[in-house]
């Protein structure tokens, strides 16, 4: 269903966030997102020559995590190709501070820790999360396997997927909680 009708308006600004899991040869997953800001409207930046004119490329900026099926971060690699400030691409100076981080309960604040507020580029921690949920969805049919060895991970990860839910109850009875 579609977001209800708002009055008149000007678009002002875009992002643009793409995800992509892939299952590599080595056994490894790798789990990338690129991020891009628009902006439709002219902007200072005396390190962008004195403006980003409308329509431009505001932020681009990727990050990669390379995972195993334990969801523990192998490797981190991230690129700052556009951003509004010169010393922006030196956030990513410490991306290898993920390595060893488990994706798990307790990530988002993780990475809070990991990169907190001028030690690394708030886009950046956006894009760790994003890239955390896109790991468990990349991994999800993996998990599923799982489920039939008599693990299931994905029990109340979500409000769909919570044991008192009607979906556990249809699919995964012998898991279903009653309130």
């Amino acid at each position: 269903m579609p977001l209800p009708q708002s009055c008149d308006r000007e678009l002002y600004h875009s992002r643009n966030i793409e995800f992509k899991g892939y299952k590599r040869s080595d056994g490894l997953w790798d789990i990338e997102a690129r991020m891009t800001d628009v902006k439709e409207h002219t902007f200072p930046s005396i390190d962008r020559g004195g403006q980003i004119e409308a329509g431009e490329t505001f932020h681009d900026i990727s990050l990669r995590f390379t995972i195993n099926e334990e969801m523990e971060i192998k490797d981190a690699a991230a690129s700052i190709d556009a951003a509004p400030f010169f010393l922006c691409p030196h956030a990513i100076d410490n991306i290898k501070n993920f390595v060893g981080l488990k994706i798990v309960a307790g990530f988002k604040k993780r990475v809070m820790e990991t990169f907190p507020d001028v030690k690394g580029c708030t886009h950046i921690r956006d894009l760790a999360v994003i890239l955390a949920n896109g790991a468990f969805q990349t991994i999800y049919p993996l998990r599923l396997a799982r489920r039939k060895k008599g693990e299931f991970e994905i029990l109340n990860t979500c409000y769909a997927l919570d044991a008192k839910k009607d979906v556990i109850k249809r699919d995964y009875p012998e898991l279903h909680e009653k309130d």
